[in-house]
């Protein structure tokens, strides 16, 4: 944790300056290469380092969001609020659809049509991303992730000790 805070100073102090970048975008758990889970400390430094820059955090949840983690959002087992958070894939159950939210200021800080995107307001996928959060809610998903998640790992953990 300690490098990589520290590889993030030397950049900012060597090839950029923090002045001239918008953001920091990290997936709190990576989905590639095995799960990856960024230690909490590394994220609540982050957000320091960011607000002290002046740099907008954001988190993409598109992998590891809509109950996947146990919670709705793997970032809310970090001690931080982002800025933005990106979401896709689980939020459709299949269907192509995305999203990007964010803090009020950030959201609305665009002219009126000054923002796009290539899924934004259409009906159909609006109405996939309704039945998911009902299905979600009506089913308990997240305990059911977290149900699984323990039995996975006590399986693991068996596999692993003998």
């Amino acid at each position: 944790m300690h490098d990589s805070l520290e590889a993030i100073n030397i950049l900012f102090k060597s090839s950029v300056e923090a002045a001239h970048t918008a953001a920091i975008l990290i997936e709190p758990v990576q989905g590639e290469g095995g799960f990856n889970v960024a230690p909490v400390e590394f994220i609540v430094e982050l957000r320091k380092f960011c607000d002290d820059s002046g740099i907008l955090l954001i988190h993409d949840e598109v992998q590891c969001g809509f109950g996947r983690t146990g919670k709705f959002f793997a970032t809310e087992y970090f001690d931080v609020e982002p800025d933005i958070i990106t979401m896709a894939k689980s939020m459709g159950g299949g269907f192509p659809v995305s999203a990007v939210t964010g803090k009020a200021a950030i959201m609305d800080a665009p002219a009126p049509r000054g923002l796009g995107g290539t899924y934004g307001g259409n009906p159909l996928g609006l109405a996939a991303v309704n039945a998911i959060l009902d299905l979600y809610e009506e089913e308990n998903i997240c305990a059911r992730s977290l149900k699984l998640g323990e039995i996975c790992k006590a399986r693991l953990n068996k596999v692993k000790n003998e």
